[in-house]
């Protein structure tokens, strides 16, 4: 099977398996990786052919056929979302249509799963960026057999799990459209799971809502907000909470493969890329609410993105201010100068916050 380093935990291999001989195992820093079991596997070698690292091809060029800022006429999506809205107009196309729309939602224990879904009133369940890798578990076989019946999806997930998606289904679908995101990395789980339960510590009380980057106090902050059952609420700027600063400042608790990205750029095989459209902050299109970058890939990415222009103010932009608000669009994120290993034994010893305190002083990244 695949090398811990280069494996991206997509899935591809454990939904592909006729005989489910594979399994994903828990690494020490909070990663699932492929793991077969041997008495149940027939060595069909399905699994290697389905994996996108085995058989990733590099694109010649960026695809692209139109960039845009957009954001939702809907004052209560773009609220209720991270950016500008524009997963939730997509996904009410498709539903439109009896179509289903997949993407990541949180467990009860707030860990995060891939979803499919059919209605509009569960679309708030793959609202927002959840900031941790998603469990794919069986959902790339949900997706085929709505595919085979005829059925229309959406698919959102992270540049790598598009890619493990389109393995596995081994050919073109004109009723899928797949839509990935400006991807910094995926976050370890369990660094999620020892930040949440340090707030249980401090507040003494359970978790009843996450929000990533809630617009509270405006777009820009990156405010994270988790409210307890007894009412208190944890309030603090993403730029001093300590788990998004370990992700978008000191780049530790990512997943490995994430240092070098096989997906980024022309490497992305999405029909549409989203995310915050940074850069833009003096034009009048920003309004402090959230404004998405939509990048359309494909014509079927392109046309379903014209669908949605009257529900939307939009102003089509060049994909070179994109790029120079976007670092990680085109580029893999360096790693930093402590490793998951490091981290993970740091916190065993002296505890979150204190391993957070300690990351916080030698910042920087390794070159």
């Amino acid at each position: 099977m695949m090398k811990n380093t280069r494996c991206t935990g997509c899935g591809a291999c454990v939904n592909i398996c006729p005989h489910d001989a594979i399994k994903m195992n828990i690494s020490n820093e909070g990663f699932s990786y492929p793991v077969r079991e041997q008495e149940k596997c027939t060595e069909c070698m399905l699994c290697e052919k389905v994996c996108h690292i085995y058989n990733k091809e590099e694109a010649e060029q960026l695809n692209i056929l139109g960039v845009y800022a957009m954001k939702s006429n809907d004052l209560d999506i773009r609220m209720n979302s991270t950016s500008g809205g524009i997963f939730s107009e997509l996904a009410k196309v498709i539903l439109g249509k009896n179509g289903y729309i997949v993407g990541a939602a949180y467990n009860e224990d707030w860990t995060v799963s891939h979803l499919m879904i059919n209605s509009v009133e569960d679309m708030k369940l793959l609202r927002r960026s959840k900031y941790q890798q998603s469990n794919i578990e069986f959902v790339f076989r949900e997706v085929k057999d709505k595919l085979v019946c005829g059925k229309t999806v959406l698919f959102v997930g992270t540049p790598c799990q598009i890619g493990g998606l389109k393995r596995f289904l081994g050919k073109t679908y004109e009723n899928l459209v797949l839509c990935d995101f400006v991807c910094i990395g995926v976050q370890s789980p369990k660094l999620f799971q020892k930040y949440l339960q340090q707030l249980n510590q401090k507040y003494t009380s359970k978790i009843t809502g996450i929000c990533m980057k809630s617009k509270r106090i405006g777009w820009h902050d990156l405010t994270t907000i988790i409210s307890f059952e007894d009412g208190s609420e944890y309030i603090k700027s993403g730029h001093v909470d300590s788990y998004m600063q370990f992700m978008i400042k000191h780049h530790i608790g990512l997943r490995d493969s994430c240092y070098e990205c096989q997906f980024k750029g022309q490497n992305s095989e999405a029909d549409i890329t989203l995310g915050d459209f940074w850069g833009i902050e003096d034009m009048d299109i920003d309004d402090n609410i959230g404004t998405s970058l939509v990048i359309s890939r494909t014509e079927k990415g392109k046309n379903l993105v014209e669908k949605i222009k009257e529900e939307c103010q939009w102003r089509k932009m060049d994909i070179g201010l994109a790029l120079k608000g976007n670092y990680h669009l085109g580029y893999s994120v360096k790693r930093g100068k402590v490793t998951n290993e490091e981290l993970f034994d740091m916190i065993k010893e002296y505890g979150y916050i204190e391993t957070f305190n300690r990351v916080d002083k030698c910042s920087g990244k390794r070159e």
